[in-house]
């Protein structure tokens, strides 16, 4: 469907739960949290079949972390039974992906996006709060054996070793994507400027790049690089492509096509903005079955024109990541 503003959206994630078995710094809260919400399998179907009435047919799973989501795998594949989803994919941080990835390329799984912001052994486990890096290796490998196409999402902080992480996507056969830091929740830092600190870094490393460009994403398969709002380029002595998703030094708000559902299953237009649609209401009134989408319909619609994140006095989002979705 087209917002106010014309653009087509057609993209929806779905934050299945705000639990996580990770506790990276920027996105989740140090303690275990009380309130531990696990999207009910029952409603997000019924928020996918709304959504493809409206016209979204591409759909990406989140957390939290979705892997510790009850029955993952059905609810993924009784999404993917459901007439005009195009595609459905998952954003993990691949703790558990060695041994769900089997089940989910027999459900159906078009894609995996791994967030990994390290390849340092040490690094992982402090960013983590934990984690072991082994874990997240494997994962990645069990899923390239499966021929499930991976994507490596890193998070840019200061400290972030550029060119170490480029050497373990090319050593993976996988390609890379450097994330601007959203000033959201605990992330609430000054972005580094990702030109800077990716191109001109890899630069030095891998040899002159450039940009490379819609039509030939095009003519490539769209599960190497999605339906986002990444731009890609590719360097001279590098053999996979470097992805770059600026919220702020390279705002894409004019052709953002997507929208996000919480596990408290509230509908965020917009990731920046305060404004969210409770839809409970609705998808507990099963005797109006037309009422989810008609509310999902005029919430879309007044999706805002840009965010403000770059104003320090403008009215953002409270929520931390693992509650908006990753």
């Amino acid at each position: 469907m087209l917002d106010q503003f014309g653009r087509k959206i057609e993209y929806m994630r779905i934050s299945l739960t705000n639990n996580c078995n990770l506790r990276c710094s920027y996105c989740m809260p140090e303690k275990r949290i009380s309130d531990v919400h696990f999207f009910p399998m029952n409603q997000v179907l019924r928020c996918v079949e709304s959504a493809v009435s409206l016209g979204i047919t591409h759909f990406r799973l989140t957390g939290g972390e979705p892997l510790c989501y009850p029955k993952i795998e059905e609810l993924l594949c009784k999404i993917k039974q459901i007439k005009g989803v195009d595609s459905v994919h998952l954003t993990t941080n691949g703790v558990l992906l060695k041994e769900k990835a089997a089940q989910l390329k027999q459900a159906g799984i078009d894609s995996i996006n791994v967030s990994l912001d390290t390849s340092d052994e040490k690094e992982y486990r402090v960013l983590t709060g934990g984690g072991k890096l082994s874990n997240v290796l494997d994962g990645i490998r069990k899923a390239a054996e499966l021929e499930i196409p991976v994507k490596i999402n890193a998070v840019l902080r200061e400290q972030t070793d550029v060119c170490a992480l480029a050497a373990f996507a090319e050593q993976n056969h996988v390609t890379l994507r450097f994330i601007e830091m959203m000033p959201v929740g605990f992330g609430k830092i000054l972005p580094v400027d990702p030109k800077s600190k990716v191109l001109e870094t890899l630069q030095e490393r891998y040899g002159r790049y450039e940009r490379i460009m819609q039509r030939k994403r095009k003519a490539d398969s769209q599960e190497k690089y999605g339906y986002g709002p990444a731009v890609y380029y590719r360097f001279s002595d590098l053999d996979i492509s470097i992805g770059l998703i600026q919220a702020i030094h390279g705002k894409f708000c004019d052709r953002c096509n997507r929208v996000r559902i919480t596990s408290e299953a509230k509908l965020k237009p917009c990731l920046a903005s305060a404004k969210v649609i409770d839809l409970r209401p609705a998808l507990e009134d099963t005797e109006n079955p037309d009422k989810l989408a008609e509310l999902m319909r005029q919430a879309i619609f007044q999706k805002p024109k840009s965010h403000h994140f770059e104003e320090q006095n403008s009215k953002k989002s409270s929520e931390t990541m693992n509650q908006i979705g990753g």
